[in-house]
């Protein structure tokens, strides 16, 4: 018997439990990294040395590669993460 069911949860509490315990852990995230499915998220952060200056921020979601750089324009940043996913990932996309 588990520890669940010594609890009296139900299926319906015991499959929501099931459900958060994945994503926590990073399983999905495993998955997906593991099926090659590496993306870039491109963001804005504020400038360390003028605070009221933001930059644009370029990261790829898998975690060994992490921060590509800050730059000054959206557009810059978007040709840094199409030029990572071209040479590191092998994936041509024009997004």
């Amino acid at each position: 018997m588990s520890d669940r069911e010594d609890t009296g949860d139900s299926v319906e509490d015991t499959v929501r439990w099931e459900t958060l315990a994945t994503g926590e852990i990073g399983e999905a995230d495993d998955a997906a990294r593991d099926a090659g499915l590496a993306d870039v998220i491109v963001g804005e952060i504020p400038d360390p040395h003028h605070l009221t200056h933001l930059l644009w921020t370029a990261r790829c979601t898998v975690p060994a590669h992490g921060l590509l750089g800050t730059f000054e324009t959206q557009e810059m940043a978007e040709v840094a993460k199409r030029q990572h996913l071209l040479v590191a990932h092998g994936e041509g996309r024009l997004q």
